[in-house]
């Protein structure tokens, strides 16, 4: 998958965005360059996440928290997010031998190719005014906010607590309980009561008891019989709407607050949806190619970037006094208090996990290394099997990540439990090397490339936020031609504020937000990276 094309007309610092990547460059890779504010971080957020999100309901919270960001002018219907043409490669059919063979196998170069195909995707916003419209003023009562609502839980809660408010009654009404049994009847009741409303009295008597029950008992019928008329009306309306969404040809993602106006805080009163349209295809078609989207996507950025996708309170919480970053500490983890950077950082981790394809690439973590490492032996042994000899999977690899480091080499430990650093003494001795022995420019590069071999990106979008981050200027230009040579099948797209970067391809490959750049760059340096 290839990105041909990006618009967005107006998302927080991005106005009037209209970017396109040729497909003949024979390497994809485009620095996206601007001022500071000027929107990159911002841009490669709401792609990443338009496209890795939509097709998976368990992330579509991540949608929710950046569209927070959105502004939908409350008498516009719809309103455009973004618009994207992707390329999807063509695929030749699978052949039967190349299954059985396994992972190792490789396709006939007789097997037909299937031609690219391009999608233009349109994300959409949709408000009341869209509903109002098109159900000629029969749906002024249907809202989006239908499909944030979940009736039907709420149903079987009400009719269990009428069944235990009947069967209390009952129990009291017994005419085979003697005087003493129907007082002790009488308090079990009383104290089942009080867990629910501790207004209730200990004492109460018998009487006092059936009076309360025969209450509370037609309050509960009276609920179920409104919560089965809710739930009717609830799904008339979802189906009405999604009559109107399939009419339309629209596919819909989630449901959204956005803010009520550019300076609001917090997010405005009703429901909007966000909806997925392609030119020329059905939303069963476009379901599918937003899963293949979500796979084939990446992002890597700086731990302390503040990410749109989080939570609102998150971010609010890295520049937020003290006073009021606790408070927001306090209601996101109660249990204990820490500073908002390592919180921050427990949420982005978090998000790591939730949404593969993310990563935090300055952490000092090893992880992508050591997931590497067990990759690259389970080749091997899966060869062993397969043949009865083992592969060389993990030697190779080994090798090409030792070339990484300067005078340092890799050594993992024998279970992939850890990995040690190690170089050598002028005597020739090999030294052991702690981690923080390692700069952070040559810890992140060996990372970047673990993590990109790691998650098998070829043939993928990998959008990097600062890339440049840590890295001396030689560094910085080296970077673009080892993406290249580490994963040649991926396109890139890299943030930066770097000429390096910018000077290590040629002009033609640069894309800009408004406003431009200078076009004098600084002097070169012939300096060691470190």
């Amino acid at each position: 998958m290839k990105i041909r094309r990006i618009q967005i007309p107006h998302f927080r610092a991005l106005q009037n965005v209209d970017l396109t990547f040729e497909p003949g460059f024979e390497q994809q890779i485009f620095p996206l360059g601007s001022r500071n504010g000027g929107g990159k971080s911002t841009l490669l957020q709401l792609i990443f996440t338009l496209l890795k999100c939509s097709s998976r309901p368990e992330q579509h919270h991540y949608l929710r928290n950046i569209l927070s960001e959105f502004i939908h002018p409350p008498d516009e219907p719809e309103k455009l997010i973004a618009s994207i043409t992707l390329s999807f490669d063509g695929h030749a059919a699978e052949e039967p031998a190349a299954l059985a063979e396994g992972f190792d196998a490789q396709r006939s170069p007789e097997v037909p190719q299937t031609a690219a195909q391009d999608v233009d995707l349109e994300f959409l916003s949709l408000g009341p005014q869209f509903l109002e419209e098109d159900f000629d003023g029969e749906g002024t009562a249907v809202d989006f906010e239908v499909f944030g609502q979940d009736p039907e839980h709420i149903f079987p809660e009400l009719r269990e607590r009428l069944a235990q408010l009947q069967d209390y009654g009952a129990r009291i009404d017994s005419t085979e309980l003697t005087p003493e049994a129907r007082k002790q009847v009488a308090q079990d009741i009383a104290k089942e009561l009080r867990l629910t409303d501790p207004g209730y009295d200990q004492d109460m008597s018998a009487t006092e008891i059936a009076s309360i029950l025969d209450r509370e008992i037609r309050d509960a019928e009276k609920n179920v019989t409104i919560s089965r008329k809710k739930i009717q009306t609830v799904n008339e309306h979802r189906f009405r709407i999604k009559r109107l969404l399939k009419e339309n040809k629209l596919f819909l993602i989630t449901t959204f607050h956005p803010p009520s106006s550019h300076s609001a805080q917090e997010p405005g009163p009703g429901y909007y949806a966000l909806v997925a349209r392609v030119a020329g295809g059905s939303p069963g078609r476009l379901k599918e190619q937003l899963a293949t989207a979500s796979k084939s996507i990446f992002l890597l950025g700086p731990s302390m970037q503040q990410y749109l996708f989080l939570e609102r309170a998150y971010r609010r919480s890295l520049v937020a006094t003290s006073e009021s970053s606790e408070n927001i500490q306090l209601r996101i983890w109660p249990e204990e208090i820490d500073s908002a950077a390592v919180i921050y950082a427990r949420e982005i981790a978090r998000a790591e996990t939730d949404l593969p394809g993310f990563f935090a690439y300055d952490w000092l973590s090893i992880e992508p290394l050591l997931r590497l490492f067990r990759q690259a032996r389970d080749q091997d042994f899966a060869n062993a099997v397969k043949t009865g000899n083992y592969g060389n999977h993990y030697t190779t690899m080994l090798a090409e990540i030792n070339t990484l480091l300067h005078q340092k080499h890799v050594r993992p430990l024998e279970d992939l439990s850890g990995i040690q650093f190690t170089t050598q003494s002028p005597g020739g001795e090999e030294v052991a090397l702690d981690l923080e022995d390692l700069s952070r420019g040559e810890l992140k590069r060996l990372m970047i490339y673990a993590w990109l071999k790691a998650n098998q990106t070829d043939g993928g979008v990998v959008l990097i936020d600062e890339i440049e981050v840590s890295f001396h200027p030689d560094w910085q230009s080296g970077i673009v031609r080892e993406l290249w040579e580490w994963a040649p099948q991926n396109q890139y797209i890299l943030a930066t504020h770097s000429y390096e970067v910018c000077e290590a391809l040629t002009p033609a490959h640069i894309r800009e937000l408004a406003p431009k750049l200078a076009t004098n760059p600084k002097p070169k340096t012939n300096a060691s990276g470190s």
